[in-house]
This record gives structure tokens, C-alpha cells and sequence, in this order.
């Protein structure tokens, strides 16, 4: 099964933006020999102990961003090897948000505590030049 993009953006219906499906594929001989392309995009490049499970990683997005839709959930320090890190870098910004001061778009992580967490555990995050990448 080979999961393949079928349109790069927009909605293709009123709840759900489809943008992938799934090709199965399957031969009745033994004898057939499959070869998947490799690889076409270079900033997949970075290497780590789970590459030969994993493959080869891109660092392309940071785990915060300024949101567009404000989420405290999402607002939490995350402290990795004795340093704190917070939404868009700021410590002062942060302590502005917990006291109510957010705008409707503002900083927030992507993933939930939990997930980061989950993430951090397994390898899934990278620090990279004081920065969070998932």
C-alpha cells in the first residue's frame, strides 16, 4: 500500500481537506520485481540512531508557530536537558499569554504535551541552534 498525493491544497469538501489516498498493489507471480523511486527532495539529508529504521530525516518546520487560532492547551514551557523553551522564543510573551494578553492568532506548539512528550521519548524531536523541530 502506497499512500499518494492526490491535490497539494484547498478543500475538496465541506468538513475535510482530502489531499491523499492509497494505492494497494498486488501480483499473482512470485517473480515480479518492484523498484520505488528514491528520494528526489535534498532536505533529506540528516541522519540519526533510528536511520535504518526510519530512513533519512528533513528538518523543514519549527514545533512552535504563530498560530491562527490562539490555543493555551498548546501554550506550556518544555524543559529539555536544564533548558526552557516557550512558544515564539519569548519568556515575557509567554507570561503576557498566561495573564490573558493573547491575541486570537498568537504563538503556540504545534503538538500537545503529551504528543511532544511521546515525541521527545522516541526520537521524533530535534534540537537544532536552541530551536524545536518535529
Amino acid at each position: 500500500m502506497f499512500p499518494r498525493v492526490t491535490k497539494k491544497a484547498g478543500k475538496s469538501s465541506e468538513a475535510i481537506a482530502k489531499n491523499h489516498d492509497y494505492v494497494l498493489m498486488y501480483c499473482k507471480s512470485n517473480n515480479v520485481k518492484l523498484y520505488l523511486q528514491t528520494h528526489t527532495d535534498q532536505g533529506f539529508k540528516f541522519e540519526d540512531e533510528y536511520v535504518d529504521t526510519r530512513g533519512k530525516y528533513k528538518l523543514n518546520q519549527t514545533l512552535d508557530y504563530d498560530s491562527l487560532q490562539y490555543s493555551p492547551s498548546l501554550d506550556y514551557p518544555i524543559e529539555v536537558e536544564g533548558e526552557t523553551f516557550y512558544p515564539g522564543s519569548s519568556y515575557e510573551k509567554y507570561v503576557e499569554r498566561q495573564n490573558g494578553k493573547y491575541a486570537r492568532a498568537d504563538w503556540a506548539w504545534r503538538w500537545s504535551k503529551e504528543l511532544f512528550e511521546f515525541g521527545y521519548k522516541n526520537g521524533f524531536i530535534v534540537i537544532h541552534e536552541n530551536v524545536l523541530h518535529p
